[in-house]
């Protein structure tokens, strides 16, 4: 995980590994939502998804640990 500390905000990268799991995926996915923006870039090195979250706006805490609070599935399989 590599931070970035801006004028904007905090933004956060970390790369994907190539065997991750769609259950794992999903979990990314979901904990990147909290954030103020998101994406994902691919590159030739491999993919990489970033969320950035911004100063504080309306009380909004900064802190990157608000994205922790998402838990990873006891079994890697996922309910439809």
């Amino acid at each position: 995980m590599r931070r970035t500390d801006g004028t904007q905000g905090i933004r956060l990268e970390a790369d994907l590994p190539p065997d991750l799991t769609e259950a794992r995926r999903k979990i990314t996915l979901a904990a990147m939502s909290e954030a103020d923006a998101f994406g994902h870039e691919r590159t030739s090195n491999g993919d990489i998804v970033w969320a950035q979250i911004n100063h504080e706006d309306e009380g909004r805490p900064t802190s990157p640990h608000s994205l922790g609070h998402i838990q990873a599935p006891d079994d890697e399989e996922t309910p439809n």
